[in-house]
């Protein structure tokens, strides 16, 4: 499974003022609509258009984890935190969970 690729960004229409649509930067493809615009619901469409941002970061970080295995007990305390945070938020991002 493949998502729409990095950069998304927030839209406002111009027809319907209290709407944003969610869009992969140059491409016409709308990804999500925010029909309203109160403070929660814009708060939601930013989250959204980071969302690909945030699974490159998460992905990035597992991979730090994995690195610090073999330095020590220490780096596998360390690495053993990360990746129980890490692991299952990557595999519902990617449809694993």
């Amino acid at each position: 499974m493949t998502h729409t690729p990095r950069p998304w960004e927030i839209s406002y229409s111009t027809n319907f003022p209290d709407q944003q649509t969610i869009q992969a930067v140059g491409s016409d493809r709308i990804l999500a609509v925010i029909d309203r615009a109160d403070e929660q619901d814009i708060a939601n469409a930013h989250l959204i258009a980071a969302a690909p941002d945030l699974l490159e970061a998460l992905k990035r970080v597992k991979k730090v984890a994995a690195d610090l295995r073999p330095y020590g007990e220490v780096d596998n305390a360390i690495a053993d935190e990360l990746e129980r945070y890490i692991l299952p938020t990557l595999a519902k991002a990617e449809g694993k969970a």
